[in-house]
């Protein structure tokens, strides 16, 4: 596991497309998570002394323990559950590949052999390669069905096999109550944004000037406030599921600038008073969750730690159905528990569009860069958030050595 390793994984991509600010992307301290139940270890019988190779083989395998004789290389994805409180399903969790961890010269020139199973040794899981630069680095989403303390937990990584074809599903690794995951790393300016959920929240850069910019994985969107760049927007009659019902929870990693005015981040509002919700980088650079009950009573919650201080922060918003709660990088910030009287009063869904990096309707703007948002039904658990704020800084997975099947 790397505890201090920097991820610039998207220099090439941007370099070619012309964009040239770099971003910062933060080395946690703390480790957490991840899932699984191991088989029975190889004898020690069925291990031999590994060819020359780079990286090296840890060993020769018997086909008997191995998922398809296709693949002939594998590595072990061992998963720290050190400070995991809870079980987890069905979570998201990045693996990062550079030269120092895999043989990209035994992998295909695209990813498409690359297959991820479960500790069982049998159950193939969802996958989505978020980038694949093989001359630099490369990531991939992974959805693990379970994640449990206490446990030892892993999965396998296979690769190796040149007849293969992708099997690469995204809506399969967003399927757990996302109603958007967007990754923000297109690369052309004014480019729709996709929704990597089967729900279809694509959004549209309505003033074609938002940019791309280095991110915490891969690139990254970039709003121009000064230039009065427009929001990426969802309109009301074409949004799905981004109506919220009884809890929800707003996640983005976010560099901001300094400015005097509030920044949205992630909002459902057209002015002040007809708001859905909204998470935002509040006068004075601190965060803020906002909420809506009924249309008519608006209650929020403030952090104390700046989200503008040049560096990239994993920030979070979350309604549990009693309380508003923050999270930074990967921490409780605030809460604030409501009133019985409001937290009987429904959720209010206006009819403004679904913005990301400001407000269509209002002068109300980010400036700076954002990544990796998204969107869920249901209120994250702490633990949970925890997992994806470490997962995506590279400090869940210790990577084992190569291994490679017994001729």
């Amino acid at each position: 596991m790397s505890r201090s390793r920097t991820w610039y994984l998207s220099i090439a991509v941007l370099v070619a497309a012309g964009c040239g600010r770099l971003g910062y992307d933060p080395a946690g301290t703390d480790p957490a998570v991840d899932a699984g139940v191991p088989p029975d270890p190889p004898d020690a019988s069925d291990v031999t002394s590994p060819p020359d190779a780079t990286p090296a083989p840890d060993a020769y395998l018997d086909p008997n323990r191995w998922w398809n004789v296709a693949w002939p290389s594998r590595h072990k994805l061992i998963i720290d559950t050190t400070e995991l409180t809870e079980k987890l399903y069905d979570v998201p969790v990045l693996v990062y590949l550079d030269d120092t961890r895999v043989d990209f010269n035994a992998i295909d020139a695209a990813g498409a052999d690359l297959r991820f199973v479960a500790a069982d040794g049998a159950t193939e899981l969802d996958y989505s390669l978020a980038m694949w630069e093989p001359t630099l680095a490369s990531v991939v989403w992974v959805r693990l069905p379970i994640v449990e303390p206490d446990q030892e937990n892993y999965i396998w990584m296979y690769y190796g096999n040149p007849t293969a074809v992708t099997s690469e599903n995204p809506s399969r690794v967003w399927k757990n109550n996302y109603a958007g995951v967007w990754h923000l790393d297109e690369i052309t300016d004014g480019a729709d944004r996709a929704d990597q959920t089967a729900v279809g929240n694509t959004l549209s850069d309505p003033s074609a000037g938002v940019s791309a910019d280095f991110g915490v994985v891969g690139a990254s969107a970039y709003f121009h406030q000064q230039e009065q760049d427009l929001p990426l927007t969802r309109t009301d009659d074409t949004q799905q599921f981004l109506d919220m019902d009884s809890a929800f929870t707003l996640e983005a990693w976010v560099n901001g600038e300094r400015s005097d005015r509030d920044m949205p981040i992630i909002n459902k509002r057209s002015d002040p008073s007809d708001i859905s919700y909204e998470l935002r980088r509040k006068t004075g650079g601190v965060l803020e969750l906002v909420v809506s009950f009924d249309c008519d009573t608006i209650v929020s919650v403030a952090g104390t730690s700046l989200v503008d201080d040049g560096r990239w922060h994993y920030v979070a918003g979350v309604y549990d159905g009693g309380a508003l709660n923050l999270y930074f990088d990967g921490r409780p910030e605030a809460a604030l528990e409501l009133d019985p009287a409001v937290v009987d009063l429904p959720l209010c869904n206006s009819t403004a569009p679904f913005d990301i990096g400001g407000c269509t309707t209002t002068s109300a703007l980010f400036e700076g860069g954002v990544d990796e948002v998204r969107v869920s039904k249901v209120a994250r658990s702490p633990a949970w958030l925890k997992f994806q704020y470490l997962a995506t800084i590279d400090q869940v997975l210790d990577y084992g050595a190569t291994e490679v099947l017994l001729e």
